[in-house]
């Protein structure tokens, strides 16, 4: 049996020896042991989905940290040559437990009076040939009070939010085998797909001198 997924495809599509040495050497392909900084803030940040279905922001946020921590202290973090890990750890905690607790004080009311959390962070396998299964995993399925109708909820963190990318989630690979997944799994139709975006702001420098950067472009 061959097991594939959006990730590998992309990879696949942009270069085959990538793909090959990400996820097909020895069995399991090879990855970077350090742990890239907005892949690991944007992990943590999806603990939002299991605070939305118990209720439990803080209890979230702890398991948030934890498992942050934990990642980043056994794997390191891909960062700048000079720059002090367990500072920039901090920071980018802090970073993503803002983007938790401010999006749970914003929107958590208006979500909950058109929606209720079918599930979070499950995984689907979907038979595409004889040979051949996709996996999927979204972060949430969501079911619209009004109607029924299922979504599927996907977070997304982000430096910029301009025209280009809110429009390339039309045709973006990963929302459609999502939807294949689940629909498969649950045995329902998904409507629709929901990019909930998470404006984290941009590193920029002080000043032309500076040798470090700080979050200061917001808008």
């Amino acid at each position: 049996m061959i097991y594939t997924s959006r990730s590998k495809y992309q990879q696949g599509l942009d270069c085959r020896q990538a793909r090959n040495w990400a996820y097909e050497w020895d069995g399991s392909g090879l990855e970077l042991e350090a742990v890239r900084v907005p892949l690991a803030v944007g992990t943590a940040v999806h603990e939002l989905s299991a605070a939305i279905q118990t209720g439990d922001l803080e209890a979230a946020t702890a398991r948030g940290k934890a498992e942050f921590i934990s990642e980043a202290t056994s794997r390191g973090l891909l960062a700048e040559p000079d720059a002090i890990v367990e500072s920039l750890m901090e920071e980018q905690w802090a970073l993503a437990e803002a983007l938790m607790r401010g999006w749970w004080r914003v929107r958590r009311t208006d979500f909950l009076r058109d929606f209720e959390v079918v599930d979070t962070e499950q995984e689907s396998v979907v038979e595409l040939a004889e040979d051949v299964s996709l996996q999927t995993r979204s972060d949430m399925v969501v079911r619209r009070l009004t109607d029924g109708a299922l979504f599927v909820w996907s977070w997304k963190t982000t430096g910029m939010i301009d025209n280009d990318w809110q429009t390339k989630w039309d045709h973006d690979l990963q929302r459609v085998t999502e939807i294949l997944g689940d629909e498969a799994r649950l045995g329902q139709e998904i409507t629709g797909v929901v990019v909930e975006g998470l404006y984290k702001g941009r590193k920029v420098p002080k000043d032309k001198r500076a040798k470090r950067s700080v979050y200061g472009e917001f808008g």
